[in-house]
């Protein structure tokens, strides 16, 4: 994927010009944005807790497999949450259930 890149979603998968894909946890968040586009650290979308004409709102994926948001237009993630109807667990990675096979 290249920076800029408009990607989509079809049928819950993100759809772009190369073959990579977020994870799962990722697509939840992606899945409920606008306007999404690629930037050098994740994706840039339009923030969903203000009117936003241009995509102000920073989503990605830290080391720990946890998702990461800022508005820079000031939106308090607490807000963002709550206009995506997500949670702060929902931002949280799955838990890798093959650990928990006895």
């Amino acid at each position: 994927m290249r920076r800029g890149e408009q990607v989509s979603f079809v049928n819950g998968t993100l759809e772009t010009m190369s073959n990579s894909t977020p994870s799962r946890v990722l697509s939840k968040v992606l899945d409920r944005l606008q306007n999404v586009k690629l930037s050098n650290q994740g994706y840039r979308a339009c923030c969903s807790a203000h009117d936003d004409r241009t995509p102000s709102l920073s989503v990605w994926e830290r080391n720990d497999g946890s998702i990461g948001l800022k508005c820079y237009a000031g939106c308090k993630p607490d807000a963002v949450l709550s206009a995506l109807n997500l949670k702060w667990s929902d931002l949280q990675p799955e838990p890798n259930r093959e650990s928990f096979v006895s």
